[in-house]
């Protein structure tokens, strides 16, 4: 549902936030957190890029449970 949407993104954006703030005031090297996030904007961008969407990472979630 569109709420159920929005609170997952505003939950990832906090996230995000949180991260970001800890790394700098752990004095992490910008490249770093700069390559975090990186990493999670080529999972986000293959998760709407890929026909299925995010379903095929909740499978690759579901089937790493399961193991």
């Amino acid at each position: 549902s569109p709420a159920k949407t929005t609170m997952i993104i505003l939950a990832m954006i906090a996230g995000m936030a949180i991260l970001g703030f800890f790394g700098q005031a752990q004095n992490l090297p910008p490249v770093l957190l700069f390559a975090l996030w990186m990493v999670l904007f080529t999972l986000h961008t293959i998760g709407i890029a890929h026909p299925r969407g995010y379903t095929l990472f909740s499978r690759i979630l579901r089937a790493r449970k399961r193991s």
